[in-house]
């Protein structure tokens, strides 16, 4: 249970971080007196600025590589540099754990919002979408069509992995 004075400080400390007596601590929090939140949800996407929403980006792309078996979780967060704090405050529930000495797993699919680029005749428009598997079927587009401009897939092809 933390106090909050009238300016924000916590009264357990006076608001110079250290705790002036065990009785004044609650008695389940003894170490650190400021407890994490619980439950806390990630930033929304609207109220990110452009530094955030990179490092948000680069959180999704280790959660994707940790889906594809790219590497361990130790591996992928120094090739995204990111820090765990970091890749859990974007990535959320979507990490599982990492606690007591359990390996860090992704889940099998995720809700997060994504800013995607979705064809069009007119040219490719960004669209916003909650499903990873949506998400990878575009990506999966993209991919075939960069091949296709580039020469290394045929118009065949890429109309028979359009179908599947």
């Amino acid at each position: 249970m933390l106090l909050l004075i009238a300016d924000g400080e916590c009264r357990h400390c006076n608001g110079h971080g250290i705790a002036e007596t065990e009785e004044t601590m609650p008695r389940n929090n003894k170490k650190g007196h400021h407890s994490p939140r619980r439950g806390a949800s990630a930033p929304r996407y609207s109220s990110l600025t452009a530094r955030e929403k990179a490092t948000r980006e680069r959180a999704l792309a280790l959660l994707s590589d940790l889906r594809g078996g790219k590497g361990s979780y130790s591996a992928l967060l120094r090739k995204h540099h990111l820090d765990t704090r970091t890749a859990r405050r974007y990535s959320g529930r979507n990490l599982l754990g990492g606690t007591r000495g359990q390996r860090v797993r992704p889940s099998k699919a995720d809700r997060l919002l994504r800013e995607l680029l979705f064809p069009t005749s007119s040219g490719d428009l960004p669209v916003l979408t909650r499903s990873s598997r949506d998400a990878t079927k575009l990506s999966e587009y993209f991919h075939d069509r960069d091949k296709l401009l580039r020469g290394k897939l045929s118009a065949a092809d890429l109309r028979a992995q359009l179908k599947t």
